[in-house]
């Protein structure tokens, strides 16, 4: 069986650097082409340690171990001396007990001492040329890092990381805070995360954010992440037939542990698309909660199943912290029933077929940020969330009252690959075409929108790009819905004070904006072009010019920001549970 590496580099500037691999020798060619982050500017490197594992979760555990280490322990590990790592163990464990036992936290366990020796690794000091990685995971510096729980029976704790800046080479200057919230957001072939501190029970701006793409059965997981002003990127290994979000989450663990100056985490908050007539606010996710949103799925099959999955492998992966579940659809729960009903039998509305809407933690940010900068933020609002996922929302005193997503996120707008409002008689016609209830589904949720009218893509900066007959018509198309949907907004709020932008093409498409708001100008709309152009979505902005009726605004939005805040508003419950 193919052993696991744990391996530890010195540094030219004095630091070390750990990490674990299935293939040393390749990892060390990527350390040497300067392929990873922190080694590429810190050459020469010298490969001083090395032990052999079993499984991955072994060589996982023992490289989190090292890394919770002082210099004084890594240099004993080099030299092979056990019994002085032992020592060192119990010196700290008597010297940081008192104050561990006066630190209490939901989201870390106590720090087991480690033996004078481990069972399973096989100490080999060696001295290599230098080389460099895949995964940027540097480790302590010279300076002695904090005492930290490590792994307890194989479960990774969530914890304080270093913030050594000869280990990161980041200063961390940012306030105290009390604890923090990872937010995620769990997809079919995505995951993205942030975490956002809690001082005060105020959610403040993310400390890390970042996204793992490429986590579908046989692709290629790539992990973006930001820390501070510092950006980076790599590309991570799967083994064959291996579980791609599992070795995704096995990062996830590692970058929490090295990211600078992270609080403890007191919860993970989830985006769930779908809650249902049930759910109309944030829960602590339980067995029996997660039974009752499988109901749902089918309602959000392309979302639904892929944030359940990911409540489920966070709770192993987390098992200390509380899971909470926020809900896109909450936020249309003030909804009045005229506007959520369908022409069906009463029946089928009390079967739970109505109109539900979505986005819904996208809008709850967008109108916080609205009422914080604008007088009319509590007065007749359409809010436009335009990405892959599209749709409008119309809010009246801060509250929404229509939108254009309904049973299903499938409609509404036009979208990326989502084909939006559509005739039920062409349904009933695929069908008698010998169409099946798989196929159909396909079409409309994967092969249809701006990539299915266009031929070309689902992205809207391709077809910006491509110039081609198409990919102007599907742009039109795409333009003319949000038009024409805005309009049935305007009709239910008789009339508009504000509209604002949002989403990856709200936020960054001028000319979109500038096509919709002109052909919108009827109602009094009148945008800025200067100040449209210069919006690209690193801040909230104003575009309307001084003679627009309707105020116009591009707020780049942050749905984890708010889902951050939900969990915050059940920690005392989730604290009490489990207390």
């Amino acid at each position: 069986m193919k052993p696991f590496h744990v391996y530890l580099l010195r540094c030219a500037d004095g630091s070390y650097y750990c990490g674990h691999t299935d293939n040393i020798d390749i990892r060390m060619q990527q350390h040497h082409v300067g392929d990873i982050g922190y080694t590429a500017t810190r050459k020469p490197l010298a490969l001083v340690w090395q032990g052999e594992f079993e499984t991955r979760e072994g060589a996982l555990a023992f490289e989190l171990k090292i890394k919770g280490w002082s210099r004084a322990k890594k240099e004993a590990l080099i030299a092979g001396d056990w019994q002085r790592i032992g020592q060192l163990a119990r010196s700290r464990s008597a010297s940081t007990s008192s104050a561990r036992t006066e630190k209490t936290t939901n989201s870390v366990r106590p720090e087991p001492v480690e033996g004078p020796s481990h069972p399973s690794v096989r100490p080999e000091p060696v001295e290599g040329p230098s080389h460099p990685s895949v995964r940027p995971e540097p480790v302590e510096g010279p300076s002695h890092p904090s005492a930290r729980p490590e792994l307890v029976e194989g479960q990774p704790a969530v914890t304080r990381a270093s913030t050594s800046s000869a280990r990161t080479g980041i200063e961390s200057a940012r306030p105290a805070t009390d604890s923090a919230i990872l937010s995620v957001n769990a997809g079919s072939s995505s995951l993205k995360f942030a975490v956002y501190p809690i001082h005060n029970r105020a959610v403040g701006d993310a400390l890390l954010r970042g996204q793992f793409e490429g986590l579908e059965p046989g692709g290629q997981p790539m992990l973006r992440w930001h820390v501070g002003d510092q950006t980076d990127h790599e590309a991570m290994a799967t083994r064959n037939g291996g579980d791609p979000f599992g070795t995704a989450l096995q990062r996830l663990q590692l970058l929490l542990q090295q990211a600078p100056g992270l609080p403890p985490l007191r919860a993970v908050a989830h985006r769930v698309v779908h809650g249902g007539q049930a759910f109309t606010a944030p829960v602590q996710v339980t067995p029996d909660v997660l039974h009752k949103l499988e109901q749902l799925n089918g309602l959000a099959p392309l979302h639904q199943p892929h944030n359940l999955a990911g409540i489920r492998a966070f709770a192993r992966a987390f098992p200390q912290l509380p899971q909470i579940a926020c809900f896109d659809t909450a936020f249309h729960a003030t909804v009045p029933a005229l506007h959520s009903s369908f022409a069906l039998p009463q029946s089928l509305r009390n079967a739970g077929v109505r109109r539900y809407g979505f986005h819904g933690l996208s809008y709850q940010f967008i109108m916080g940020q609205l009422q914080q900068r604008s007088a009319r933020a509590n007065g007749r609002v359409l809010m436009a969330h335009l990405g892959n996922g599209a749709s409008l929302c119309a809010a009246l005193g801060g509250r929404s009252v229509a939108t254009t997503m309904g049973f299903s996120a499938l409609d509404g707008l036009m979208m990326g690959t989502r084909s939006g409002s559509l005739d039920p008689g062409v349904l009933l016609h695929l069908m008698a075409q010998g169409w099946d209830h798989d196929r159909i589904e396909q079409l409309l949720y994967k092969q249809s929108g701006l990539l299915g009218v266009s031929g070309i893509s689902a992205d809207m900066r391709v077809l910006r790009q491509n110039g081609s007959e198409a990919a102007r018509f599907a742009i039109d198309l795409f333009t003319h819905r949000v038009v024409r949907e805005a309009g049935a907004m305007a009709a239910c709020l008789q009339g508009l004070d504000l509209i604002a932008f949002s989403g990856g093409i709200g936020e960054h498409d001028a000319a979109l904006r500038q096509q919709v708001c002109a052909q919108l100008a009827w109602l009094g709309v009148h945008i800025d072009e200067a100040l449209n152009q210069a919006a690209t979505g690193a801040s909230c902005v104003p575009i309307h010019g001084k003679d627009s009726i309707i105020e116009v605004w591009v707020i780049p939005t942050d749905e984890g920001r708010v889902a951050a805040g939900l969990a915050v508003g059940l920690l005392p419950l989730t604290c009490a549970r489990s207390a």
